[in-house]
C-alpha cells in the first residue's frame, strides 16, 4: 500500500512537471485555467502565431476550445499565423489583421443589437 501511494504521488508530480513545461510556469497555468473559467459570456478574438516563442499556440487553441464548450458563450474567433513574432501580428500581416478585426467587431456588434 505504501508503494502505491508513493507511485501515485510520483505520477501526479510527473504530470504537473509536464504541464508546467508546456505552460512555462505554474503562474501561466493558473492564468489560462482562470481564463477558461471566467464568467464572461462575450465574444472573444484570439490573434496568435505558431512562431510565438513566449506563448505556445496550442495553449491559445486549448483555451478557445474550452471556452467554446461553455453554455451561453459565443464561439471564439481564432486567427492563427504561422510566422509572426509575439504581439507582432499587425506588423507582419496588417491587411489580414485589420480584416479579421473588422469582421469580428461587425459580428459582435450585430449580435449585441
Amino acid at each position: 500500500r505504501g508503494f502505491r501511494v508513493s507511485a501515485w504521488r510520483l505520477a501526479r508530480y510527473a504530470l504537473l512537471l509536464v504541464t508546467v513545461q508546456l505552460y512555462g510556469s505554474v503562474k501561466t497555468l493558473r492564468f489560462f485555467k482562470d481564463c477558461e473559467q471566467e464568467p464572461w459570456h462575450k465574444p472573444a478574438l484570439y490573434l496568435y502565431s505558431v512562431a510565438d516563442h513566449l506563448i505556445d499556440y496550442r495553449l491559445i487553441e486549448n483555451l478557445a476550445r474550452a471556452r467554446s464548450r461553455r453554455p451561453n458563450t459565443p464561439k471564439p474567433w481564432l486567427q492563427r499565423w504561422e510566422a509572426s513574432a509575439h504581439v507582432a501580428h499587425y506588423k507582419a500581416h496588417p491587411e489580414e489583421y485589420k480584416a479579421v478585426l473588422s469582421r469580428f467587431l461587425a459580428s459582435s456588434l450585430a449580435d449585441a443589437s
